[in-house]
């Protein structure tokens, strides 16, 4: 016999409370509410031969006072049930051993209007995780419930209390998937699971409301049938690193109903959902992309009225701007740096001599050595630089890149003196690519010097002027056939 477990020996009294188990267990998965549970419960025990049965709660806690939620023998709202209390037994459940009971009373005939002429016990039960239940069960007999037909009714209440537990969960589970599924269908985001192939196996209404296309559509044709076709290779790339558990979120161009091209942020989780293996949540940010898109053109604009102020004073300049620009953006492309950090670069590569205006034009194109004045007013135009492009708030440190430009590595530098990475990657990076293509073109005061001085300069003086990574990227770049300056030179 296992540990904890009851046996009742074969009497009248046991065997009529264990084959109202029996009867009550075979309904068990049937039951759809606790209320039913009750009520077949109830029925079980008034089969077997009981009199009266009731399941309710105690009133203030007291064990002889029981409020019955149903009672077997009334139609009409049960009223309170009062046990005697001078002559009531109370017991604790058996051996303690049944986890699921408390207490125990058992009153005499004559004690209770619920059984006046036999006798009546209550059994404490666990329900909703607390010792609130109660089952009251009358008998005709005068001498029922002894030890063991006590014991059976107390194993009853235990029976009782699991049920009552198990649809409880079960209720509370399905409530809990109703309303999720109802927040999944009326949430502003578009919710969809895939496979690992892609396969789309559901979504939302969202998608109608978002693409003026049926749900049901969507997954008959699959989302790429949506996606303009040069798009696809990096949108499945995406969702490739994203389904591994790693990637940011993928942003997808589609096509509404109408054929106008929206834009969804898109997310993939790889977790279990029971009808797809990923889980994703996409967001239309079409609205927030455009006006970020006209932003930086707004922002481009700018940048090239700056540049340009310096045409007409110096052609030189101007065009030292753009290729400094050009080469700058491919090597920090090379580095890989992203999208956001190479395109700050490249805005301040166009404008990083635009404070070069407060320099006289004499000293811009003096042929012969700077005197220490001039040279004070001409290493000035970098702070000059960033007092009229701090007046501009961008979203990148255009400012601040062009302030150090001429810093180096080891102190020598100006404005500030900046020492090692205290100078901006993107400053480093411009400062190579200024060297390079100033030694590369011609000026009035000098012709050029060639390619292969300009990197003798930049590979020498890498670790002690330049930074290291800085001019191996560039070197590679300058490697290539079609190097950045001839590339800019042959389109400009």
């Amino acid at each position: 016999m296992m540990s904890g477990e009851l046996r009742y020996p074969p009497s009248s009294g046991a065997s009529r409370a264990m084959d109202a188990i029996a009867r009550f267990g075979m309904r068990f998965a049937s039951y759809r509410n606790q209320s039913e549970i009750i009520e077949s419960f109830c029925e079980a025990m008034t089969a077997v031969g009981y009199s009266r049965v009731a399941v309710g709660h105690r009133v203030d806690g007291d064990p002889l006072r029981i409020l019955p939620i149903l009672e077997s023998a009334v139609r009409e709202s049960p009223r309170v049930i009062v046990l005697s209390g001078g002559t009531a037994e109370t017991y604790s459940a058996v051996d303690g051993r049944n986890p699921y009971v408390t207490e125990t009373t058992i009153a005499g005939p004559g004690d209770t209007d619920f059984g006046a002429a036999g006798t009546v016990i209550a059994v404490g039960f666990l329900w909703h995780g607390e010792a609130q239940g109660v089952l009251v069960v009358s008998s005709s007999e005068p001498g029922a419930f002894d030890g063991q037909e006590r014991a059976a009714v107390e194993c009853a209440a235990a029976h009782l209390s699991v049920a009552l537990e198990i649809v409880g969960q079960r209720l509370a589970i399905e409530n809990g998937e109703d309303k999720y599924r109802q927040l999944v269908e009326s949430i502003d985001e578009i919710i969809y699971t895939a496979t690992l192939d892609g396969r789309i196996t559901y979504v939302n209404p969202a998608i109608e409301r978002v693409l003026g296309v049926p749900a049901a559509a969507f997954l008959e044709r699959g989302f790429e049938q949506f996606v303009p076709t040069e798009n696809r290779a990096a949108i499945w790339d995406g969702f490739t690193r994203q389904r591994c558990g790693a990637g940011p979120a993928v942003e997808l161009r589609v096509k509404d109903a109408r054929g106008q091209l929206r834009v969804l942020r898109a997310s993939l989780f790889p977790v279990q959902t029971g009808v797809g293996d990923l889980l994703g949540v996409a967001s239309d940010v079409t609205e927030q992309v455009v006006a970020g898109e006209n932003l930086l053109k707004a922002f481009e604009g700018t940048i090239r009225v700056l540049g340009g102020v310096t045409v007409a004073r110096d052609p030189y300049t101007a065009e030292h701007q753009e290729r400094v620009a050009h080469l700058a953006g491919a090597v920090a492309e090379e580095m890989s740096l992203g999208p956001d950090r190479v395109r700050a670069i490249r805005y301040a590569g166009l404008v990083h001599d635009i404070g070069k205006m407060s320099v006289p034009a004499e000293i811009l194109n003096k042929p012969t050595t700077l005197t220490e004045p001039e040279r004070a007013l001409l290493e000035a135009h970098p702070a000059v630089g960033y007092g009229i492009l701090s007046q501009i708030e961008f979203p990148w440190p255009i400012a601040e890149i062009v302030v150090q430009h001429h810093e180096r590595l080891d102190g020598s530098g100006y404005p500030h003196h900046l020492v090692g990475s205290e100078i901006l990657l993107g400053a480093r990076i411009l400062a190579v690519a200024d060297v390079v293509e100033a030694m590369e073109s011609h000026r009035p005061y000098r012709p050029a010097r060639g390619p292969t001085a300009a990197r003798n300069e930049i590979v020498s003086r890498a670790g002690d002027l330049y930074d290291p990574d800085v001019v191996a990227a560039c070197v590679r770049v300058l490697s290539r056939d079609g190097s950045p300056l001839e590339t800019w030179s042959a389109s400009a």
